[in-house]
C-alpha cells in the first residue's frame, strides 16, 4: 500500500510542476526593443530574452500591428521601422518552447516622439548679425528642448511633460521636473572642451517618451574688420583680412567682436596697434580706427587689434588686418 501511495502522490504533483515550468517561463521572458525610445519612421530592432528554456530550439512567431513580421525557430531578434509621429505600434512575439512547456506571448506598445534641442549662448555678437552663435569657453549656455509629442491626435503641451536633465551623464536633479523645459550651466573655460547634454522627456502617464542629446564644443571668440564709407556706413557684407587704398586716402575700419562673453562693447577693452605703435582706442568708439596714408607715400602697414573682455582676464581675441596704399 505505501507504494500505491506514494505513486499517487507523484501523479497529483506533477501537474503542479509542470505548471509552476510553465509560469516560470511566462514571467522570465523579456522583450525589449533599440532603441528604448524610437523616434518616428526609424529602424528598431526588437529582442526577446529567457533564461528558462532554450530560445535557440524555440519556435517564435513575431507579428506587428496584426500581420506578420517574421516566424522560425530561434528567431530571437527582428527589425522592422517605427511609424509616424503620433501613431501607435503593436509588436507581439508568440513563443513556443521545445518540449510542450506551452507558449508564451510578450506584447509591447511603441508610439514614436521626437525632441530637438535649441542651444543659446549668452554671448556678444554685432546687432546687425543674423547668424547662429558660436558657443565660446566660460560662456552661460542654455538649451531649450522642443519636444514634438502627439497622443491620439492631440500635441501634449511642453509645459505638462516631465523633464529629465543629464550634464556628461550626471542627472542634474535639481533642474528636472516636469515644465523645466530649458537647462542652463556654463562651458568650461578651454577652447577645444566640450559637454554632453541630455535629457529624457515623458508625458505625465508615461506612453511618450522620447530621449535626446548633443555635444557642444567651445571655440575661441572672433574678430572681424569691416570698411565705414561715407554716406553709405558700415559695409557688413564683406570682412576684410587686407585692404588697398590710394596714398593719401584715408580708411576707417569698424573691428565686430564675435561670440565673446559680453553684454555690449563697454564690456571690453580695445587695444589698437598700427605699424608697431600703440594706438589708444576713442572712448566713443572703441572699436573703430581711422588710417590715413601720407600723399605720395606707397607702402604698407599692420593694424592689430587686441580685444580683452573687462569681467574675465583669461578672455582675449586678436586680429591682424594688413593695409597697402599705392
Amino acid at each position: 500500500m505505501k507504494i500505491y501511495k506514494t505513486l499517487y502522490l507523484a501523479i497529483i504533483l506533477l501537474p503542479f510542476f509542470l505548471n509552476a515550468q510553465v509560469f516560470e517561463a511566462v514571467t522570465s521572458v523579456s522583450l525589449a526593443i533599440t532603441p528604448e525610445f524610437p523616434e518616428p519612421n526609424s529602424a528598431v530592432r526588437a529582442r526577446i530574452m529567457t533564461y528558462s528554456f532554450d530560445l535557440d530550439r524555440a519556435s517564435m512567431e513575431w507579428v506587428l500591428n496584426g500581420r506578420r513580421l517574421a516566424a522560425g525557430v530561434g528567431l530571437k531578434e527582428v527589425s522592422f521601422t517605427s511609424g509616424p509621429i503620433g501613431s501607435a505600434s503593436v509588436l507581439k512575439v508568440r513563443v513556443s518552447p521545445q518540449g510542450g512547456l506551452g507558449a508564451v506571448e510578450k506584447t509591447l506598445e511603441i508610439r514614436p516622439a521626437a525632441a530637438d534641442l535649441l542651444v543659446e549662448p549668452d554671448n556678444f555678437v554685432p546687432y546687425w548679425y543674423r547668424g547662429g552663435k558660436v558657443v565660446s569657453p566660460g560662456s552661460r549656455v542654455k538649451v531649450v528642448a522642443i519636444p514634438h509629442f502627439i497622443f491620439e491626435g492631440a500635441r501634449l503641451d511642453p509645459k505638462s511633460l516631465v523633464y529629465e536633465w543629464g550634464l556628461d551623464g550626471e542627472r542634474q536633479g535639481e533642474k528636472s521636473g516636469q515644465g523645466r523645459q530649458s537647462f542652463s550651466f556654463k562651458m568650461p573655460r578651454a577652447a577645444g572642451e566640450s559637454v554632453e547634454i541630455s535629457v529624457k522627456i515623458s508625458s505625465p502617464q508615461g506612453t511618450l517618451n522620447a530621449e535626446v542629446r548633443t555635444a557642444i564644443e567651445a571655440r575661441n571668440p572672433q574678430i572681424l574688420f569691416y570698411e565705414k564709407k561715407p554716406l553709405v556706413g558700415l559695409v557688413s557684407s564683406e570682412a576684410m583680412t587686407a585692404k588697398v587704398i590710394p596714398s593719401g586716402s584715408s580708411l576707417e575700419v569698424e573691428a565686430a567682436p564675435f561670440f565673446m562673453n559680453a553684454s555690449s562693447l563697454k564690456d571690453l577693452n580695445f587695444r589698437w596697434n598700427f605699424d608697431g605703435l600703440e594706438i589708444p582706442a576713442d572712448p566713443a568708439q572703441p572699436n573703430v580706427f581711422l588710417v590715413k596714408s601720407n600723399s605720395g607715400s606707397p607702402g604698407s602697414a599692420a593694424l592689430n587689434l587686441t580685444v580683452s573682455s573687462l569681467s574675465s582676464v583669461l578672455e582675449e581675441a586678436r586680429a591682424l588686418l594688413n593695409i597697402y596704399a599705392e
